[in-house]
C-alpha cells in the first residue's frame, strides 16, 4: 500500500520536562544531520528536523514529541529515542511523566482504497441526522468516524475521515495509542508493547480498508 503522507510519532506528556532530557548527540547515527535554518533553540524549548533521515523532535516543558515522516511505520530508530528518553526520565524525574502517546498518521490516496474519501466514508460511516435541528447548515458535507476502544490495556483514538486539504478525494486515518502512568503502568509501560501497537496498527489499516 503506498501513501501521499505519513507521520509516526512517540509522544511524552506531563510537566517539568528540560530540553536537557534528550541529548541529540547520542543519536546522530539514527536523526543524521538536523536543519540549521529550521532549528528553534530557547533555554525552555527545542525544535529540530533531520531532512535526510525524515525525524523532527520538540522538546517543551509539558510535552516531548518525536516524529517521523516517512512510510515505514514506527521505525527501530523511533522505538531506540523513545526507549531511551524512558531510561532518562525514570532516572531522573519519573513523577514528571504523566502520559506516553504512540501516533500515527496517514493520508491514503484513492487509487489505493478503490474509491474518493468522500466515498469511502460515505459508504460506511452514518450521517449525524441532526434530529433535533441544533445546526444550521446547507449540507453535511462530510461523513467521519471516531473509534475509542481498548486492547491489551492501551487505549485507541482512531480518526478516519476525508482528507480535507485534497477536498475529500484521499482518505486520512489518525491514530492514537496511549497510555496514562499510574500506580499501575510504569513510563515504560506503552514503549514495551512498541512492536505490538505497530503490529496492531497495520493490521487496523488493513481492515478498515476492507470495509
Amino acid at each position: 500500500m503506498k501513501f501521499l503522507e505519513v507521520q509516526s510519532s512517540v509522544v511524552f506528556i506531563g510537566e517539568g520536562f528540560s530540553t536537557a532530557f534528550f541529548q541529540e548527540s547520542k543519536y546522530t547515527d539514527i536523526l543524521g544531520e538536523p536543519d540549521q535554518e529550521t532549528q528553534v533553540n530557547i533555554p525552555v524549548a527545542k525544535r529540530q528536523t533531520f531532512p535526510e533521515t525524515g525525524y523532527q523532535i520538540l522538546l517543551m516543558p509539558d510535552r516531548m514529541e518525536f516524529s517521523y515522516f516517512k512510510e515505514d511505520f514506527f521505525p527501530e530508530g523511533l522505538k531506540k529515542i523513545a526507549e531511551g528518553l524512558v531510561q532518562v526520565l525514570e532516572a531522573v524525574n519519573p513523577e514528571s511523566c504523566a502520559g506516553v502517546g504512540i501516533n500515527l498518521s496517514v493520508t491514503i490516496p484513492a487509487d489505493e482504497v478503490g474509491k474518493t474519501g468522500f466515498e469511502f466514508c460515505r459508504e460506511n460511516f452514518l450521517a449525524w441526522p441532526d434530529p433535533k435541528g441544533r445546526l444550521e447548515a446547507d449540507e453535511f458535507k462530510f461523513n467521519t468516524s471516531k473509534l475509542i476502544y481498548s486492547f491489551h490495556n492501551v487505549l485507541y483514538h482512531v480518526d478516519v475521515e476525508p482528507h480535507l486539504a485534497s477536498d475529500g478525494e484521499n482518505l486520512f486515518v489518525k491514530m492514537n495509542a496511549h497510555q496514562d502512568v499510574d500506580k499501575t503502568n510504569s513510563i515504560g509501560t506503552a514503549i514495551n508493547k512498541f512492536d505490538e501497537i505497530r503490529e496492531h496498527t497495520s493490521t487496523l489499516h488493513g481492515k478498515l480498508l476492507r470495509g
